[in-house]
């Protein structure tokens, strides 16, 4: 039951320094620590973690997607226009409209 609650408080750290990114260290360092620290306290064995690794190929080639998308949409400035559409029509509305408009474009 300790090693539970163990396990839980490494994650839950872990993930608050990816989130809160104490001084300012990269995001992947507060992940490889816990890691780390979960194999050295021997709380997980490292053929598990290494079929936890094989398992996520999926969810790693998804979030891998979606930081690319991410990307060209911020290289072509497409949340900059979802801002000034924005500011130029309020709130919602004109987001929606929008969306509409680019749907139906798109299905021509």
């Amino acid at each position: 039951m300790l090693s539970h609650i163990i396990i839980w408080s490494i994650a839950i750290l872990s993930t608050a320094g990816v989130i809160i990114r104490p001084y300012n260290l990269p995001e992947a360092i507060w992940v490889i620590a816990g890691s780390l620290l979960l194999l050295i306290m021997q709380l997980i064995l490292p053929h598990e973690a290494l079929l936890a690794i094989n398992k996520g190929t999926d969810v790693y080639l998804f979030l891998t997607g979606m930081m690319l998308l991410a990307e060209i949409a911020r290289e072509e400035k497409l949340f900059d226009w979802f801002a000034a559409i924005h500011q130029l029509h309020g709130p919602s509305a004109a987001v929606v409209e929008h969306l509409v408009w680019v749907d139906s474009h798109l299905r021509v």
